[in-house]
């Protein structure tokens, strides 16, 4: 499992204290033209295992910012669910940004 832009990320990351997450590559691309370059993409709403721990070896604080729409909001309930439990037993710290559409 791979989170696109990471490589680009990973300097920004541990400048800021933290990696975002969006859905994306379009979402990178813009955050990153933006001036925000602590941001990867996991391209598409399902966060894997393999890539929030990839994610946490980049930085062990980790927001995500999926899209306000059903189908984002329902990811990150899922995401709460199934991988916060994880995170935290590996001094993993998750966040969420909820933006407006």
């Amino acid at each position: 499992d791979l989170l696109y832009g990471l490589n680009l990320a990973r300097e920004p990351a541990k400048r800021d204290g933290m990696l975002v997450i969006v859905e994306g590559y379009m979402d990178v691309v813009s955050l990153h033209e933006s001036g925000i370059g602590c941001v990867a993409a996991c391209l598409g709403t399902s966060l894997t295992d393999s890539q929030l721990f990839l994610a946490a070896k980049v930085s062990k604080r980790i927001v995500l910012s999926l899209d306000a729409d059903d189908a984002g909001t329902q990811a990150v309930c899922r995401l709460c669910e199934r991988l916060l439990p994880r995170a935290a037993a590996a001094g993993i710290d998750v966040g969420v940004v909820s933006l407006p559409d």
